[in-house]
């Protein structure tokens, strides 16, 4: 039963008792149920009844409201309830909505780079694409004043060498350049720029795709930078890029 339909009902029975019991006072005291009425009320004029209803109506009124105001007070009281359960899920749940926003704005940011490895000789350097983590230098020699290899620590396969000759000032005067020049078969060639110098280089090709070697002149100096690499999930394209974008000259 609802809370206004158990108040009805507890009005009606108000109203019975209060009937009933005005019939055992008449027939106690021999007198009319007027007059009882007249006689508790004060009020001895013919509109007694009237009156009896207008007092049961009055009641009903003061009972209604103060009902309406019960129910009120339980609509708040389930209201906060509500919300302090509300707000204890959402602690539970995760961080607040600004924290969440802020999350989600630093997943949307790009990634920070990592830091490539500086691999630096007498005359050139430049940063090694990072699987190339394992520097050695070799003993340089009357025309060679930079020599080193760069290998992976992950990949035996994986390997860049370094030359500095300072005997042969064009590529097309080496003899590195020659070999490959003189078998197009398996290598081409491809023109390139050393980005931070600002100067020209030609890129040889092997045609298998496991080999690309730079050929720099600088100043009466031949610069070679040769990367090898027969793991099929590398990207010897890519090393040469970065390569060839940090490259520079420091003697």
């Amino acid at each position: 039963m609802s809370l206004f339909g158990w108040w009805k009902k507890r009005e009606e029975e108000d109203k019975d008792d209060l009937e009933r019991m005005v019939l055992s006072a008449s027939e106690v005291h021999g007198v009319p149920p007027r007059e009882i009425v007249g006689t508790v009320f004060d009020d001895e004029d013919d509109e007694d009844e009237a009156y009896l209803d207008a007092e049961l109506e009055e009641k009903k009124s003061k009972k209604g409201l103060w009902a309406t105001l019960v129910v009120i007070g339980m609509v708040f009281g389930l209201g906060i309830v509500g919300l302090m359960k509300l707000a204890s899920l959402t602690d539970k749940a995760g961080p607040s909505s600004s924290t969440a926003v802020a999350q989600a704005q630093a997943n949307l940011a790009p990634p920070t780079p990592a830091q490539l490895p500086a691999m630096t000789g007498h005359e050139v350097s430049f940063s090694a694409p990072g699987v190339f983590n394992s520097f050695r230098e070799l003993s340089p020699t009357a025309s060679m004043t930079d020599r080193f290899d760069i290998g992976s620590t992950g990949d035996y396969r994986r390997l860049i060498v370094v030359t500095v000759d300072a005997s042969t000032p064009k590529y097309t005067a080496d003899s590195n350049y020659e070999v490959r020049a003189e078998d197009p078969t398996d290598y081409s060639p491809t023109n390139a720029e050393v980005a931070y110098m600002k100067e020209p280089a030609v890129v040889m090709v092997k045609s298998d795709g496991t080999e690309r070697t730079i050929f720099w002149e600088h100043d009466d100096n031949m610069v070679i930078v040769s990367v090898t690499d027969t793991n099929p999930r590398d990207s010897i394209p890519d090393y040469v890029t970065t390569i060839l974008s940090t490259l520079r000259w420091i003697g």
